[in-house]
């Protein structure tokens, strides 16, 4: 499902990209932390093959990526007429059925990790040191509409959690 969603992310972008959006640089984040740039106006082609996400850049040097070990793909530079919220909190996959994936990578310290009725009400509260890639089991929880809120010293991030 992760691979699937990825998939359409990159598609849609790349189709918006021939309409309205531009987008200048492409951040490939590994699982592991490691971060490669690629500049949009050099690479010829992206496929997804066998499980693997492969850009070809216009110098016919290649990237291969295992698409299980992508944590996340970001473009930089975009010129639309959509507004994006500069505190967002990246969550997948949403709508959720079991298990919601919290990325904090770039998070820093201490925090607080909170799901919400649509009410306010606190169902689930887990102490975050450090960033990193959160899971948080909601199987126990019925259908509906929740809230996914991260609180440290200086941010509050909140998103919309659909659960099915």
């Amino acid at each position: 499902m992760k691979h699937m969603q990825l998939k359409l992310s990159i598609v849609a972008l790349l189709i918006l990209g021939t309409t309205e959006l531009q987008a200048q640089t492409m951040y490939v984040r590994q699982s592991n932390g490691a971060e490669t740039t690629h500049t949009l106006n050099d690479i010829q082609k992206m496929t997804f093959l066998n499980g693997n996400l492969i850009i070809q850049n216009n110098n016919n040097s290649t990237n291969q990526f295992a698409i299980n070990g992508l944590r996340h793909l970001v473009f930089t530079n975009l010129s639309t007429n959509i507004d994006y919220p500069t505190n967002q909190l990246f969550t997948y996959p949403n709508p959720v059925t079991d298990v919601l994936y919290i990325d904090l990578s770039n998070e820093k310290g201490k925090g607080i990790l909170n799901i919400l009725t649509l009410e306010g009400k606190i169902l689930q509260t887990q102490r975050i040191i450090g960033n990193n890639l959160i899971t948080i089991s909601l199987s126990n929880y019925p259908k509906g509409m929740y809230l996914c809120q991260y609180l440290n010293s200086t941010t509050i991030k909140t998103v919309k959690i659909v659960k099915q």
